[in-house]
């Protein structure tokens, strides 16, 4: 009898297993959807607000971030699901491209030098470092007036500035290669006057000045650089000033849960803003985990008898006074489907030994799984079997019950499945992330 359960309880749990695979592989021809949904995020004061809420399993979304400006700000989000994976219970064991900064502006050319020359060239370099100072200055109002989206008086203003410090300039084209002209005429003066004094007999100290001063403008453009800044400028306004979001690259969930990075850049100033996981559990489709427990349950222990001296010489066998209730300790197997990301409901398969007794119970019923991750209970109903002992078919009954000869000394029995129903209180204790 006790290999024809070991035997019922093993194809049990090879029948859950069956139902798991069936159905993820049904789910896995529904991976498609047509439309993907939207994850809305808003960032206040530097910090992202996100909204617990559940995600549907196979299912495409993106994340969109309110109050950025996307002239300013990269939004990356990086996707990976997790199944949650529960340990086996003993009693089962015998019987499962972020580089360190943004691309630079998209217009980046090489000027040959003009080879301007001016009698006074000392204030021609210098004016040339203090024009692109201003470029500097002017970006940065910029970019904080418009941190959290597109402004227009902003921009505006920025234009008109631009225009004070280039006042010749007609186009957005003029005024980047104006800007590319004066890095480049610095830059080529440095080389100029080097070449003139490494080549001479004779120091010229107007020469000499006019290289330390070159090398000092040729030191900012290594420290910052202009043409980005000018860019940006010109790239401001071509945004839309009603826009103020930036929306990912769509993923797809899967499994249990999907963890989603977010990353926040400043394409301006080339530092990350915000860099945070943010955990969501998925909803939907079919999964399988452990969890012990205690289990409630009546008429399933081993009733007491003892052997008492009748008037008619005979021995009687009474019945001790005694519970037929029972708490067992043990474990269980579910089979849920995912109603939402903290309600799961299936079927369940568990064993468990009662420790008044040692005996082995076996049960089979519904489970109602709540909570999600390290922190899920379950509650189980369904029906117990176990093996009680019975009187044997060979003692004689009469009006007084029961009884054996005179001479007995012991009470004859023998085992027999009988089933009872069962409560069952569970928690998952030893999840963990795969």
């Amino acid at each position: 009898m006790k290999s024809n359960i070991k035997l019922f309880m093993k194809r049990g749990i090879v029948l859950l297993f069956i139902l798991l695979s069936a159905n993820l592989l049904f789910a896995k021809k529904n991976d498609e959807i047509k439309k993907d949904t939207t994850i809305s995020l808003t960032r206040h004061s530097g910090d992202i607000d996100f909204k617990s809420i559940d995600l549907k399993i196979n299912s495409n979304y993106v994340v969109r971030l309110d109050s950025v400006n996307p002239a300013h700000h990269q939004l990356k989000v990086v996707a990976k699901s997790f199944e949650i994976q529960s340990a086996i219970p003993e009693a089962f064991k015998n019987i499962l491209f972020l580089p360190s900064s943004l691309p630079p502006g998209y217009f980046k050319n090489n000027f040959e030098s003009t080879g301007e020359r001016d009698p006074n060239f000392e204030s021609v370099l210098l004016g040339k470092i203090k024009k692109l100072d201003s470029i500097k200055i002017i970006a940065d109002e910029l970019h904080k007036n418009t941190n959290s989206g597109p402004n227009s008086e902003s921009i505006t203003k920025a234009l008109v500035d631009v225009k004070n410090v280039y006042p010749t300039i007609t186009s957005n084209d003029e005024f980047l290669n104006s800007v590319a002209m004066d890095i480049n005429f610095i830059n080529s003066t440095v080389n100029y006057l080097t070449a003139v004094l490494a080549n001479s007999t004779d120091v010229d100290p107007q020469h000499a000045k006019l290289l330390a001063i070159s090398q000092f403008c040729a030191a900012k453009l290594k420290e910052k650089n202009f043409l980005d800044y000018a860019t940006y400028i010109m790239e401001s306004q071509k945004l839309d000033p009603k826009v103020n979001y930036l929306v990912s690259k769509k993923f797809q969930t899967t499994k249990d849960l999907t963890e989603i990075r977010v990353i926040l850049l400043d394409r301006y100033s080339k530092d990350t803003l915000y860099n945070e996981n943010k955990t969501f559990y998925n909803k939907g489709g079919w999964g399988l985990s452990f969890s012990t427990g205690f289990f409630f349950n009546n008429n399933l222990n081993d009733k007491a008898y003892y052997l008492q001296k009748r008037t008619d010489g005979n021995q009687g066998i009474i019945e001790e006074d005694k519970s037929p209730y029972d708490i067992a300790v043990g474990a269980m197997t579910h089979l849920y489907y995912k109603f939402s990301a903290t309600f799961r409901l299936g079927p369940g398969l568990g064993i468990a030994v009662s420790p008044f007794d040692g005996k082995t119970r076996y049960m089979l019923g519904a489970t109602t799984l709540i909570g999600r991750e390290k922190k899920i209970f379950g509650i189980s109903a369904g029906i117990a079997w176990a093996k009680v002992k019975h009187l044997s078919g060979s003692i004689s009954t009469d009006s007084n019950g029961a009884f054996l000869a005179p001479d007995a000394t012991t009470i004859p029995t023998f085992d027999k499945i009988k089933n009872s129903f069962f409560i069952g209180l569970t928690y998952n204790v030893s999840s963990t992330r795969k």
